[in-house]
C-alpha cells in the first residue's frame, strides 16, 4: 500500500466560486499510513489569461506563396502566490523534516485582487484561476494535485446607459428574377432594451413584409457570442475572432406578398460569461442578436444583427421579473457578493453552454491529483414571464 492515501485541496465554498475582491479560502488534505521524508508541502495559486492560435503565411518575402504557419501567442497574470504549509521553507537548508503519518489539513487563505476578470474557458484561450499543491520530497518525483475555481466580476447593467435603451434597425433587400427586379423584402428588428443577464428572456419585435416574387423560406433569430484573441496586450497586433452560436429560434414560410410579425416572441439566454470580459486586454466577448431571412435557390439570405449587452447584475427597474430561490433550496454562498441593491435577485450559478474543459499544463503529468477538468460557473437570474 503507498504511503500518501490522501492528497487534495479542497475549498470552504463548495461551489468553488469568488467574486472578484473577496478571500479564496480553504485547505491541503493530506492523510498518510506511514511517516514521511519530505522538504515540505507547497501550495501555488494562479490567476492569469493566455490566448493562442496560428496562421499560414500567404506570401513570402518575394511574393511566392508560403507554407510556413505564423504563431500568435499571449498572456497576463493576475496574481501570483506560492506558500509553504508544512515543513522547510524553499531554499532553507539542512536536514529535511519527516511528516507524520496521520491526517492532517492544512488551511489557506488568499485575497483576490479587485480589478481581475470573470474566468472563461474558450477554444483558442482561457482566463483560469487555480491552485496546486505538492509534496517536495527529495530524490524523488513530487506528488502533485490541482483544482481549478471560479472568479466572477461585476458588470452591472445600471452603469451602462444602452443597456436601458431599446434599439431598432430596418435592412430591405430587392430580388432579381431573370432580370426582373421585384419588390424589396423588408426586415425590421427591435429589441426593447440590449441590457440583459443569463436566466432572462428577450423579447423580440421582428416584421418581415415580403412584397418580392418569391418565397421566403424561413426566418432566424439567433443569439451569438463573438470571441475576440489579440496577439499583444492592450488589444493591439493580430487577433482572431470566433463566432458561437448560443440559441436559435426559427419560424416558417412567408408567402409572396404576406408579413411575418413576432410580437416579443421569447428567447432565452443560458449561463454566459459578462460581455467584455473587463480586466482583461487579450480576450474580448462581444453579443449579438443575428437575424435572417432565408430564401433558397440563388437568392443570398437578408441579415441583420442587433448588439446586446450581458452583464452579472441586473437593470434594477426588472428586479421584479426574477422569482427568489426556490424554498428549501440553498443559496450559493457566492451569491452574497453579488447583492450590490436592496431587493436584488439572488443569482444560482450554472455552468457555461461550452462544458469543460482540460486545465492540465505542462508542469501536470499522468500522476496529478485532482479535478483536471473544469467548467466554470456563471451567475443565472430565475425570471418569470411578465406581462
Amino acid at each position: 500500500m503507498p504511503k500518501l492515501l490522501t492528497f487534495d485541496i479542497v475549498f470552504n465554498n463548495p461551489d468553488a466560486i469568488y467574486m472578484a475582491g473577496t478571500t479564496v479560502s480553504g485547505y491541503v488534505l493530506v492523510e498518510l499510513n506511514d511517516s514521511m521524508m519530505m522538504r515540505g508541502i507547497r501550495l501555488k495559486c494562479v490567476g492569469q489569461a493566455s490566448g493562442s492560435w496560428d496562421t499560414r503565411k500567404k506570401f513570402d518575402s518575394s511574393g511566392a506563396m508560403s507554407a510556413e504557419r505564423e504563431v500568435h501567442n499571449s498572456g497576463e497574470t493576475y496574481f501570483f502566490a506560492k506558500f509553504t504549509l508544512w515543513g522547510k521553507q524553499i531554499g532553507e537548508g539542512g536536514e529535511n523534516p519527516v511528516h507524520p503519518l496521520g491526517k492532517f489539513k492544512y488551511p489557506f487563505e488568499i485575497e483576490l485582487p479587485t480589478n481581475i476578470p470573470s474566468s472563461f474557458e474558450g477554444s483558442n484561450g482561457h482566463v483560469r484561476y487555480w491552485c496546486r499543491a505538492n509534496i517536495d520530497k527529495p530524490w524523488k518525483f513530487d506528488h502533485t494535485c490541482k483544482r481549478a475555481f471560479t472568479a466572477v466580476s461585476i458588470l452591472d447593467l445600471n452603469t451602462h446607459p444602452n443597456a436601458m435603451k431599446s434599439i431598432q434597425r430596418e435592412k430591405e433587400k430587392h430580388l432579381c428574377m431573370l432580370c426582373c427586379r421585384s419588390g424589396p423584402v423588408t426586415l425590421t428588428a427591435r429589441l426593447e432594451r440590449e441590457g440583459f443577464v443569463p436566466g432572462e428572456d428577450i423579447p423580440i419585435h421582428l416584421t418581415v413584409d415580403n412584397l418580392s416574387r418569391t418565397q421566403v423560406q424561413s426566418v432566424h433569430a439567433i443569439l451569438m457570442q463573438k470571441v475576440t484573441y489579440f496577439s499583444g496586450a492592450q488589444q493591439e497586433g493580430e487577433s482572431l475572432s470566433n463566432f458561437n452560436e448560443i440559441v436559435r429560434i426559427e419560424k416558417g414560410k412567408i408567402r409572396p406578398g404576406h408579413t411575418q410579425k413576432w410580437d416579443g416572441t421569447m428567447m432565452h439566454i443560458p449561463a454566459l460569461p459578462p460581455s467584455e470580459l473587463i480586466h482583461c486586454k487579450i480576450i474580448d466577448t462581444d453579443y449579438y442578436i443575428d437575424f435572417e431571412v432565408e430564401f433558397g435557390g440563388i437568392h443570398r439570405q437578408l441579415t441583420l444583427r442587433l448588439p446586446i449587452l450581458i452583464g452579472t447584475i441586473p437593470l434594477k427597474s426588472t428586479f421584479s421579473h426574477f422569482d427568489a430561490v426556490a424554498e428549501g433550496e440553498e443559496t450559493p454562498a457566492s451569491a452574497e457578493s453579488l447583492l450590490l441593491y436592496p431587493d436584488m435577485p439572488t443569482p444560482m450559478f450554472e455552468s457555461n453552454f461550452t462544458g469543460s474543459f482540460s486545465i492540465r499544463d505542462e508542469d501536470d503529468t499522468q500522476y496529478t491529483r485532482g479535478s483536471l477538468d473544469f467548467a466554470p460557473l456563471y451567475p443565472v437570474y430565475l425570471s418569470h414571464h411578465v406581462d
